[in-house]
């Protein structure tokens, strides 16, 4: 995951965060330089407060209140700077004696300087709400300065204000607004579509004036439920973080589209409220000022060209421009994600298949019970059964086999016969031994029939080999990537690994029971014209269907909201599953006839009846598609019926509480 958003242009510093980015439901933003180009545009409109002022003049002062020798800081200087056009030769001529850069909690620069003169003054530049609390006759020109501003915000105009104090009077003044345009990224406006399309709120939290703010989230689609700062939390004494953040705070800050003229430490609360009231927030940001914030988010991103503590700070640095790299990260995230859940639906599905399965077997159908008097006909390799003698837990009349034969044998009665046909030669009751016979009269081998059954060892790795290769290549399969917040919810899962894996273990337990009766005349196998078979056989077939179900039930896993088919499985995981497959079935065909863990093995392909596999692939694949249609009952009565849901905050909610209306806006996801 880490690779594949490094090739998109986002470095991750703290791996935790990929998987955090696909549960993130909150999406904060700061504006300038995330949300917009951060490259402002001067523009000619510049009113005037000052006799004598007039556009160049009040472009020219700004410069001297800049390091104008130097680099610009940032993207003011830099409009002020390099993209005016002004001989900047001309503030050479002047002494810059002081110098205050700019600070996101005053919001201004400051500049002290000397001029040819030999006079020293100061000039301020920052936002005009701070500038104009600081002129000498703000009164006076309130009115007009608030409704400049207001007048440009409605067309997206943000503005810049001087004022300049000299110190022989020691008042200051309004020099004038100088205004600019910082449109928007290319792609802002589609990443935010695509964030509603994946369950993604947006909120805008920016230090801008509010009208500037809310023209901003108009143009970009993001509602109007924009706020100034006041009412927001501000941290305590020490900088300690209020108790009662959502009870106090979060009816104001929940539901809101954005949050305009706030300071560094409201946006630190903001994210804190948002994520004591259960959301899993994304932070992005470029500035120092957005480093605490950034920090504090489940997921902080630092946009192409931010400051070092804003890189240092977040958990995801983008290089290249523009805010796509974002949608691209929650895809690459829940695609991560949904690979690691259908890893463990599969994982717990097949172990539960396996351990389900043999304890159920081991009880319910011990093998010697279903050996009937009838025995195998046709075959010439199986004795018949007298079963009129109880079975007992231990041999007669010796206490062990080598005895009892070699003393049958001493009376001359033929082993294979003596078992069966003369039960007067044990002792009352003792318990005759109920054989698996192979090979011919003249060398004929026999066993006894186990109290309960077993796949032999190597088997069992076999399947755990094949299943373990298959898991791996779940780390490259194909996924769709969910249209809502990613989280883990443990009920559900093990709810549907659970009914997954009770189906394939019913349907392997119906095969047992079937095999082990096959040599029962109204029986199943005998309706289907399938010969008895031998011990050996149903131990392979067992074998082969538990593996054709634990491989099979793969596909059942990826896909939960729909048919196995809906989802198309990657090249290398069909590869893995593929090869299991041929190789499981195989080896069930064509075992060499023999002993495995003192039980018996053969091939289902050897010997007269040659289509068994056929049968057991036949039978599987019918109850893999009853597994799959019972998978998406279950899944749908659990979302129709709202059971066991995933716990997350109720946006709607939280907007009712705050007496917001919907206006179509992100909300509505």
């Amino acid at each position: 995951g880490s690779r594949q958003l490094s090739a998109r242009g986002a470095i991750v510093t703290r791996l935790g965060s990929i998987e955090e980015m696909a549960g993130m439901d909150m999406l904060c933003s700061d504006k300038t330089g995330t949300l917009t180009l951060n490259k402002m545009v001067i523009q000619e409109d510049c009113p005037t407060y000052s006799p004598g002022e007039t556009y160049e003049s009040v472009l020219f002062q700004a410069a001297l209140a800049a390091k104008w020798k130097e680099p610009p800081r940032d993207a003011l200087d830099t409009m002020v700077l390099k993209t005016s056009g002004q001989d900047l030769s001309k503030c050479d001529v002047y002494t810059q004696l002081d110098f205050t850069p700019f600070d996101p909690r005053t919001k201004r620069t400051e500049g002290k300087l000397q001029g040819p003169d030999g006079k020293i003054f100061r000039i301020t530049k920052g936002a005009p709400h701070v500038i104009l609390n600081m002129c000498h006759n703000k009164d006076e020109i309130k009115e007009l300065v608030d409704s400049k501003v207001h007048e440009l915000g409605t067309r997206g105009i943000r503005s810049l204000a001087l004022a300049r104090m000299d110190d022989e009077d020691g008042k200051w003044r309004m020099l004038g607004i100088l205004t600019f345009l910082d449109p928007p990224r290319p792609d802002t406006k589609h990443t935010i579509e695509m964030c509603n399309k994946y369950g993604v709120y947006v909120k805008m939290i920016t230090g801008d004036h509010l009208v500037i703010a809310k023209e901003t989230a108009r143009v970009l689609g993001m509602g109007s439920a924009i706020f100034g700062a006041d009412g927001l939390p501000v941290l305590g004494e020490g900088g300690s973080v209020p108790d009662d953040l959502v009870d106090q705070y979060g009816t104001k800050i929940c539901p809101a589209d954005g949050f305009a003229s706030v300071f560094p430490e409201h946006k630190y609360l903001i994210v804190e409220t948002l994520r004591k009231a259960g959301f899993r927030v994304g932070m992005t940001g470029d500035g120092v000022n957005d480093a605490p914030a950034l920090k504090r988010a489940d997921v902080g991103i630092a946009v192409q060209g931010a400051t070092d503590a804003a890189r240092a700070a977040a958990d995801i640095v983008l290089t290249g421009e523009g805010l796509s790299v974002v949608i691209d990260g929650i895809i690459v995230s829940r695609e991560i994600f949904g690979r690691l859940k259908n890893f463990l639906l599969y994982r717990i599905a097949a172990t539960l298949q396996l351990l389900i399965f043999f304890f159920i077997a081991v009880f319910a159908f011990p093998p010697y019970k279903y050996y009937t008097a009838n025995g195998f006909h046709g075959t010439g390799n199986f004795s018949n059964v007298y079963l009129n003698v109880p079975r007992q837990n231990h041999y007669c009349p010796k206490g062990y086999v080598g005895t009892s034969d070699s003393y049958l044998q001493s009376m001359g009665i033929n082993l294979n016969s003596t078992y069966f046909d003369h039960p007067e030669m044990f002792k009352p009751g003792c318990s005759i031994v109920l054989p698996i016979c192979s090979g011919s009269h003249s060398s004929q081998t026999c066993v006894e029939w186990p109290d309960f059954f077993k796949l032999p060892v190597l088997m069992l790795m076999l399947i755990t080999l094949l299943n373990d290769g298959s898991l791996i290549s779940i780390g490259y399969d194909k996924v769709l990537p969910s249209t809502i917040p990613e989280q883990w919810n443990l009920t559900r899962l093990f709810i549907i690994s659970g009914t997954l894996a009770l189906i394939a273990t019913a349907s392997s337990l119906l095969l047992l029971w079937a095999a082990l009766d096959s040599n029962n005349p109204t029986g199943a196998f005998a309706g289907l014209g399938i010969p008895p078979m031998e011990y050996g056989k149903i131990v392979t077939m067992i074998y082969l269907n538990v593996a054709l179900a634990d491989f099979l039930t793969l596909f059942s896993c990826r896909a939960l909201n729909g048919p196995f088919w809906t989802v198309e499985p990657g090249k290398p995981m069909l590869a893995a599953i593929f090869c299991s497959l041929v190789v499981s079935t195989f080896l069930a065909s064509f075992w060499p006839e023999g002993s495995l863990d003192g039980l018996p093995v053969k091939g289902l392909a050897l010997g007269t009846y040659k289509t068994m596999p056929l049968w057991v692939w036949i039978y599987s694949i019918i109850w893999w598609f009853v597994q799959d249609i019972i998978k998406i009952v279950l899944v749908k009565s659990l979302n129709k019926y709202n059971l066991f849901p995933d716990v997350k905050p109720d946006m709607d909610e939280w907007r009712k509480k705050a007496g917001i209306e919907d206006e179509g806006n992100n909300y509505k996801v």
